[in-house]
């Protein structure tokens, strides 16, 4: 990934990050890493094993958290950035039960309390 500062950042994921910025403002969909013919898809972000090279770095997760038109991809590219991924991930997963969407309300609720202003409903 080359040199990161102690936040995560690197040269060549600023890079990439601005790369991600572009493709967006022309529309151009996000490939995987090192091919013109894969596309980035939610699952790929939600993959804690993926190999996602740079773009595994905060910058281009978040340009891809905040830029992206759709929201799958949004909130995986938001999901993977968070430092509690594997436990968001894991509810995810589950979601398709019921108990699994009660598991994803009750984390949410609880992220809530330490995101003040933060309305989950």
């Amino acid at each position: 990934m080359g040199i990161q500062n102690s936040l995560g950042f690197s040269r060549k994921g600023l890079d990439l990050a601005l790369q991600v910025k572009n493709h967006y403002e022309n529309h151009e969909p996000l490939c995987l890493p090192g091919t013109d013919d894969r596309l980035l898809i939610p699952e790929h972000l939600l993959n804690g094993d993926f190999d996602l090279q740079e773009m595994d770095e905060p910058l281009p997760l978040a340009m891809v958290a905040v830029r992206d038109p759709e929201s799958s991809m949004a909130v995986a590219a938001a999901v993977r950035l968070s430092p509690m991924a594997g436990r968001i991930i894991a509810g995810v997963k589950s979601a398709p039960d019921s108990a699994g969407l009660d598991a994803i309300k009750l984390e949410l609720q609880w992220l809530q309390k330490d995101l003040p202003g933060a309305k989950i409903h």
